[in-house]
């Protein structure tokens, strides 16, 4: 189990990533499923997975039908895995889907932002059977290396569906999206992204020697130049310790968070959705509500803030 945590240059934690390299079905798999079983009132169905369970798939199909599917959400509860019959292989500039031939682009590009990228269209090779999308950070990254992930993807998807399909039996996986390094990029961009650091300088900190140099052989093919690879090496102290990481995993699980205001926001996930009360608490402060609830705002949109590091 490893984790991969943003935070600002004054050691407070904005996000967090887990990865479980022990789960024989991460989110991203695809494989072939057989429908076991049709829910007609809700127009959906279940599948066999690889490991002996079920997962609930939301499409119109038939009792026996045999698909390509992805895992797109995990189970939670009393609710199954949720798989699609659209895989899709993502990368940090692109994501490659099942599709018609057609280029599209992110609705946070700008339009000199989308004009570099449908200049790199010519150098893609897409087929008819898949779309390809730019992504939000694609307006930052190098050409070269948008191009060489793009064709890397289409790649793959291609070569799933047109070769290893045609002989895939029930519950084989046909591929599994694992690789760490690029797990840690793809969550990077996405950081960049929330957070507003897309020209931000940002340092990956590590203490494993292997994701150190596998993050530095990796990072020309994943990550921009605005990144730095450090390893830790001091031995009388682990980064845990160092950081104090236990206590700020908590605080950043905890469902209630205390503004400087005198207020605090409580956060609660249901099975429907994500509730988030804002209470006044003991501030008795002279304000209008627009003035009061701004901070707020952004403090759940957890925007803005510079200068921040990642670790390992």
């Amino acid at each position: 189990m490893l984790s991969l945590l943003l935070h600002t240059d004054k050691n407070r934690i904005l996000a967090a990533s887990v990865y479980d390299l022990s789960d024989p079905i991460p989110l991203g798999t695809i494989f072939m499923g057989r429908v076991s079983k049709i829910m007609s009132q809700i127009e959906g169905g279940f599948v066999g997975l690889p490991d002996g369970n079920t997962a609930f798939l939301d499409d119109r199909i038939l009792e026996g039908d045999l698909l390509l599917l992805q895992v797109r959400k995990e189970a939670q509860k009393n609710k199954p895995i949720e798989v699609s019959p659209c895989p899709e292989i993502p990368g940090e500039s692109v994501v490659v889907t099942l599709g018609t031939g057609r280029f599209g682009y992110s609705g946070k590009l700008t339009a000199e932002e989308k004009a570099k990228c449908k200049d790199l269209t010519d150098h893609i090779t897409l087929p008819e059977s898949l779309d390809l999308t730019f992504r939000t950070a694609s307006a930052s990254e190098d050409p070269d290396v948008i191009c060489k992930e793009a064709n890397e993807k289409i790649r793959i998807l291609q070569d799933i569906i047109e070769r290893r399909c045609h002989h895939a039996t029930a519950k084989e996986i046909l591929y599994r999206d694992n690789d760490l390094i690029s797990l840690i990029f793809r969550d990077l961009s996405s950081y960049r992204s929330a957070f507003g650091l897309r020209n931000e300088e940002i340092a990956i900190l590590t203490e494993d020697e292997d994701i150190h140099r596998l993050l530095t052989v990796k990072k020309e093919l994943f990550a921009s130049e605005k990144i730095s690879i450090l390893f830790h090496c001091d031995p009388s102290t682990d980064l845990e310790t160092l950081y104090g990481l236990k206590s700020k995993y908590a605080d950043l699980v905890h469902k209630k968070v205390y503004l400087r205001s005198g207020g605090s926001v409580v956060i609660e996930q249901t099975e429907a959705l994500v509730s988030v009360d804002v209470n006044t608490g003991k501030n008795l402060k002279k304000q209008t509500a627009e003035e009061y609830f701004l901070p707020v705002i952004w403090k759940l949109r957890m925007r803005s803030y510079p200068n921040c590091g990642l670790e390992i």
